[in-house]
């Protein structure tokens, strides 16, 4: 064993050495009794929000053991909604896990958002011909072509409905049939929407039938897929999906 005496290092640097360690001892002791007067990480918010307009109750029905959060700012395919079935399997098939065990929670935000209009919406707004047109004059935006599950022609039905995959579903999207949002918040799936994405659908009614924002907007959360609830904004209801213990997955 080399002793520090007797070693080849200068005696200076020796010293200079000690004097470093005393100081970064003496830095850490600073850090530590001043750090220790900070709270390590934020609480958590409380169980009452401060506003009624929002439903918050989803929060407390996150008891299960696993806990997952999939966020989809886009369709593509319904891929966030093939990821949660996914999910849902996996846990089932290696844990043995049953539904009330896993807690999933399914954020649709900015372009995915038609994905939660009803049948009726996507009827009158020809949403599987509309979301594949080009944004306004813009240049053309490559966009997934949205087909009927069964006919294969642009969907007047929303296809990311497990009833409306029934029968022959080859031009389905979805690798499950029972991936869809009934069949997913059937087995107690949280899907929340974002309010701030709403606009798009809302503005595409008062255009189409020439009626003000308000008017719009009740229709639009009148077509609503049932059992979705409405968060201020999509980045915030994932954020709160993880402040309560999900994990993430950006789907």
């Amino acid at each position: 064993m080399s002793d520090a005496l007797t070693s080849s290092t200068p005696r200076r640097g020796f010293i200079g050495r000690l004097v470093a360690g005393a100081a970064a001892a003496a830095g850490s002791t600073f850090l530590s009794r001043n750090l220790g007067a900070l709270p390590l990480s934020s609480p958590a918010p409380s169980a009452a929000p401060s506003s009624a307009e929002w439903d918050m109750s989803w929060v407390d029905r996150l008891t299960g053991k696993h806990k997952q959060v999939f966020d989809s700012p886009e369709i593509v395919q319904g891929t966030a909604l093939t990821q949660t079935r996914t999910w849902l399997n996996g846990y089932a098939a290696v844990y043995g896990a049953k539904p009330s065990e896993m807690s999933a929670v399914l954020v649709i935000r900015h372009a995915a958002i038609p994905m939660i209009l009803n049948d009726a919406m996507w009827d009158e707004l020809d949403l599987g011909n509309a979301l594949a047109d080009k944004d306004g004059d813009s240049k053309p935006i490559p966009r997934t072509v949205l087909r009927d599950p069964v006919s294969g022609a642009p969907a007047r039905r929303n296809p990311f409905l497990s009833r409306n995959m029934t029968g022959d579903a080859k031009y389905a999207m979805l690798n499950y049939p029972n991936a869809g949002f009934d069949a997913l918040m059937a087995d107690g799936v949280i899907v929340l929407g974002c309010d701030l994405a709403l606009r798009r659908p809302i503005g595409m009614i008062m255009r189409r039938e020439k009626v003000d924002n308000a008017t719009a907007r009740a229709k639009v959360l009148a077509n609503i897929l049932p059992g979705v609830i409405i968060m201020p904004s999509g980045i915030f209801a994932t954020s709160r999906a993880q402040e309560a213990g999900c994990t993430f997955m950006n789907a």
